[in-house]
């Protein structure tokens, strides 16, 4: 359209400097004929500025699919199938192990996080009908002083007054309230693990552990198929630059299809289930780190019966002596209270250690009693993502200098992931078997097709090969949507115009 007003323009430009002036009456002729022409340039500049705005006004009626809102609470109401996975205890199904995990990092800078932590853990017990009082805060009378004094809603100021001071007698006050966390924990676990058992035969009543693995896996297909064709959502990828234009072109794409296809007659859902493995193998790379593990920790199931029974009475014994140490009134009524305070801290030493070693055992006693030869990849990561200790211990084996927002940013990552993928080959694959993965998913899709390479598979290189698959999906979800790729180029076009 501008391209015809550009070539009118020079035509008339053009033949206005044949136009003779030579006399008056020429010259009056041109200028009318220059009046007339601006006129007719005008009407139609304005005819064009309309057709433009109103071909791009149409993206601003893009909405938000409020059925995909619907789709994704649906979705969420799933995960109600980890509080009886038997991969975690009650421990993990509580959310134990985040919160006293971020309470133990927190305790060193910020208090007001510390007492959130410290709120949220009441509110955790107080959810499966466990109401803390004072009493259950035995490990020390500090912690019970201060914990009595959150639970009483004292606000930030009196509580960081009445922290100072006792942490300057108990520096180990933050550690023993994480640990007397842990005790009331196995106090009540018996309690825990009933509330989860009747909430499961609950819903068993009216469904099965099947109907609601199939219900997650139908909603995430129908989630991402209808997210991706949606033209809002299409729309706003281009406008937050997470998709370019340049990358849709018809040349680029054709390129693309023949840099990886033989045939270009193959189908969309053989496109989708190619990405899909190559995402697969994706993770497989990515926590490498993990199956080993895992792998390993199989190895020795044998050695892994009595672990955790062996390392729980390790920790009663201890925090018997912890008790009863308190229970004589440390700190101001005995002789020597200095001699009181060391016992204390090297106790409550012995016993932090003891924990550490009771969920190490304890995540053992997972995998002993869960996984076998025929347990698969998907598993391993199903078995970490829900145990959040674990997973962080792993990871600080790769990197000790990890920052506590980036270990929650990489675990969420994991949670996301399993979350909103219909997986094909994690869920196949043996997490013992020793073949090449490589090889076989090389050779398995060159008899299909494709041109495809071990060298497009390394780590290096399989980010590039997953996002050239991803542009030719984009441009069928493109295409179904409805969105043509010129009438979004024109929308930039105009709006970089300011029209």
């Amino acid at each position: 359209m501008l391209e015809n007003l550009q070539n009118q323009l020079d035509e008339t430009i053009n033949l206005i400097d044949t136009l003779p002036e030579n006399t008056k009456d020429n010259r009056q002729k041109k200028l009318k004929y220059i009046a007339e022409e601006e006129m007719k340039s005008l009407a139609l500049l304005t005819a064009i500025n309309n057709e433009l705005k109103y071909r791009t006004a149409k993206f601003s009626f893009l909405k938000e699919n409020k059925a995909l809102e619907e789709l994704q609470k649906e979705l969420g109401k799933c995960t109600i199938i980890d509080e009886w996975s038997t991969y975690n205890t009650s421990y993990e199904k509580l959310h134990l192990d985040y919160y006293l995990y971020q309470l133990h990092r927190y305790y060193k800078n910020d208090l007001e996080n510390v007492n959130n932590c410290i709120r949220q853990i009441l509110d955790i017990f107080k959810g499966v009908g466990i109401n803390l009082t004072q009493e259950d805060f035995d490990y020390h009378p500090y912690v019970s002083k201060y914990i009595t004094m959150i639970q009483n809603n004292t606000d930030e100021e009196q509580l960081k007054d009445t922290f100072e001071p006792l942490y300057w007698k108990l520096p180990e006050l933050i550690k023993a309230i994480e640990i007397n966390f842990k005790s009331i924990y196995l106090k009540y676990e018996k309690k825990i693990d009933k509330y989860f058992e009747a909430k499961h035969k609950e819903y068993l009543l009216k469904h099965t552990d099947k109907e609601l693995s199939d219900k997650k896996h139908q909603l995430i297909k129908t989630i991402n198929t209808t997210r991706e064709k949606d033209p809002y959502y299409i729309f706003n990828k281009f406008v937050n630059k997470e998709y370019m234009l340049n990358d849709y072109n018809e040349n680029d794409i054709n390129k693309r299809k023949q840099l990886y296809f033989n045939d270009l007659g193959y189908t969309f859902e053989f496109l989708l289930e190619f990405y899909q493995v190559l995402f697969d193998y994706k993770l497989i790379l990515k926590y490498n780190y993990l199956f080993k593990d895992i792998k390993e920790l199989l190895s020795q199931v044998n050695t892994l019966k009595d672990a955790k029974k062996n390392a729980l009475k390790k920790v009663l014994n201890t925090e018997k002596q912890i008790k009863k140490l308190t229970s004589k009134g440390l700190f101001g009524k005995e002789k020597n209270p200095d001699s009181y305070l060391i016992k204390y801290k090297a106790l409550l030493t012995q016993i932090i250690d003891e924990y550490t070693e009771l969920e190490d055992a304890t995540f053992k006693d997972t995998i002993f009693n869960n996984f076998n030869t025929n347990s698969s990849a998907l598993n391993a990561l199903e078995l970490v993502s829900l145990n959040y200790l674990h997973f962080i211990n792993k990871l600080k084996e790769v990197d000790d200098n990890e920052e506590l927002d980036n270990i929650n940013s990489k675990y969420n990552e994991l949670k996301d992931i399993l979350n909103t993928n219909n997986f094909v080959l994690l869920d196949k694959l043996s997490l013992l078997d020793e073949y090449q993965l490589k090889q076989v998913i090389v050779d398995k899709y060159v008899l299909d097709g494709v041109k495809l390479t071990k060298e497009q598979l390394e780590a290096d290189s399989i980010d590039k090969t997953l996002a050239d698959i991803k542009i030719l999906i984009n441009n069928e979800y493109i295409i179904r949507s409805g969105l043509k790729l010129e009438d979004i180029k024109l929308y930039f076009d105009v709006k970089s115009l300011d029209i």
